[in-house]
């Protein structure tokens, strides 16, 4: 008699048994989100489509940095005074004729999401004269307001 399988002797009764692998379900469709949440949503995609304008404009110099800083941590303020300086710096090496790199911003788009009801994570289009840039935004619900946790400016 010949083994049944290799390595099984003919002195083996064991029953070697297959199991069969079910493919996995697929994922249930999202969960649509209710009118209220797509309202908020929305607000929060508006807010963040002024605020990276206003930070566009502080760059730029047409508006005072200083506003700002209520909607910042101020780590994140400091850097971006420290960004502004540098503009300006720059802007004086080369001669006032030279446009900021920020003249001219305008948001084009806002995608935004929210992995929890504190969070709201968003990224934005800006174009700047002929340069498109990117903007990623995070704010985090803190008592009354929206502070801007973490920003970075392609």
């Amino acid at each position: 008699m010949s083994a049944p399988h290799p390595g099984l002797s003919s002195d083996d009764h064991e029953t070697v048994t297959l199991r069969t692998i079910t493919p996995p379900r697929p994922a249930p469709p999202p969960v649509p989100a209710s009118f209220d949440e797509a309202r908020r949503l929305s607000q929060l995609k508006g807010q963040v489509q002024r605020l990276v304008q206003a930070v566009m404009e502080a760059l730029n110099g047409s508006r005072p940095l200083q506003q700002l800083s209520r909607w910042m941590e101020p780590e994140l303020f400091a850097s971006l005074q420290l960004r502004r300086a540098l503009v300006q710096e720059s802007q004086e090496h080369f001669g006032r004729g030279r446009p900021s790199p920020y003249a001219d911003a305008h948001v084009q788009s806002v995608h935004a999401q929210c992995p929890t009801s504190q969070i709201v994570e968003a990224t934005a289009v800006v174009r700047c004269r002929k340069r498109t840039r990117a903007v990623a935004i995070r704010m985090e619900a803190r008592r009354t307001s929206w502070i801007v946790t973490a920003l970075e400016i392609g």
